[in-house]
């Protein structure tokens, strides 16, 4: 099967906990998620994780943020060949970010 090379960046809030639990538990869901996909993955940094994943963009950041809570997290998610890019969750300025990240579209 043939994988594609992901960059995955994104915040957790650590200011409360929420039905998808407190913020260690919904950073761990990330981590827990991209391991199913890539056991090899980048880790080196703690809001940064490159890897691979046989999916559509848009299927690999539903499984990633389904642990998340979309009114304190954020995830942008791209696929480094090529410009498909997504964000998800607290975004207050899309525009902006657009403007780093040509082609980025809400994850849906």
């Amino acid at each position: 099967m043939t994988t594609v090379n992901y960059w995955l960046s994104f915040k957790v809030a650590t200011d409360r906990s929420t039905s998808k639990g407190d913020d260690a538990k919904r950073r761990q869901s990330i981590y827990d998620t991209v391991t199913l996909m890539d056991v090899g993955h980048w880790k080196e940094t703690t809001s940064f994780i490159l890897f691979e994943a046989p999916d559509t963009i848009d299927a690999v950041g539903r499984k990633i943020v389904a642990g998340l809570d979309a009114d304190l997290d954020t995830v942008v998610i791209r696929r480094v060949s090529n410009s498909a890019a997504r964000y998800w969750g607290v975004v207050t300025d899309p525009a902006s970010l657009g403007g780093y990240v040509a082609g980025i579209a809400r994850l849906c």
